[in-house]
C-alpha cells in the first residue's frame, strides 16, 4: 500500500469515527427503523469512499456527508417502499432501560410515525431543518434545488403535518 493510499484510508475511518452518528441519525429519521438505516447508513460510506478524493474542501464535510446520506437513504427508500416505515415495539423492548429511556424511544417512534406521512422529498427537509438544525441555503446546497423550492417544500411538510396531526404538530 502506497503512502497516498495509507493516508486516504486513514483519512476515511476518522471521517466515518467523526460522522457516524451523524449519517445514521439522518438514515435513522429519513427511513424510520434501524436495519434499514444501518444499511443506508454503510451505503453512504461505501460512496464517500469512493468519492473521497473528488471532495471539494470548499463544502463543509458535514453539508458533503449530509448530501450523500439524504440522496442514499431516498434511493432506499424508493427501493425498498416494502419496508416497515417506522420501528416497531419490539425495537422497543430491545432497548428499553429505564422509564425515561422509554419514554425516549416513545417520543422517537411518534415523531418517526408522524413523518411517515410526508413524501420522502418534504421528510427529507423537515429532517434537515427541525431536527439538524440545517439553513435553508444549507439544506439548498445539500439537496442541490433552490432555495425557493426547499421552502415549499418545508411549508407543504408543515400542512401536511398540521392537516394529519393537528396545529401542534408544526
Amino acid at each position: 500500500m502506497n503512502l497516498n493510499k495509507s493516508a486516504q484510508l486513514e483519512e476515511f475511518r476518522e471521517i466515518v469515527r467523526t460522522y457516524g452518528g451523524y449519517v445514521y441519525t439522518i438514515t435513522y429519521r429519513m427511513l424510520g427503523n434501524a436495519a434499514d438505516a444501518e444499511d443506508a447508513a454503510q451505503e453512504t460510506f461505501i460512496k464517500v469512499f469512493r468519492k473521497l478524493s473528488k471532495y471539494n474542501e470548499a463544502y463543509e464535510m458535514k453539508t458533503w456527508l449530509g448530501a450523500i446520506a439524504v440522496n442514499t437513504a431516498r434511493d432506499f427508500f424508493r427501493k425498498n417502499r416494502h419496508g416497515k416505515l417506522f420501528g416497531t415495539e419490539e425495537e422497543i423492548d430491545q432497548n428499553v432501560c429505564d422509564n425515561e429511556e422509554t419514554t425516549r424511544i416513545q417520543h422517537q417512534l411518534d415523531v418517526t410515525k408522524m413523518l411517515s406521512c410526508l413524501d420522502i422529498r418534504q421528510r427529507s427537509v423537515v429532517i434537515l431543518f427541525y431536527m439538524e438544525q440545517c439553513s435553508i441555503k444549507e439544506i439548498s446546497t445539500m439537496l442541490k434545488k433552490s432555495e425557493n423550492l426547499i421552502k415549499v417544500w418545508l411549508h407543504r411538510a408543515r400542512k401536511t403535518l398540521a392537516r394529519q396531526y393537528g396545529e401542534s404538530a408544526v
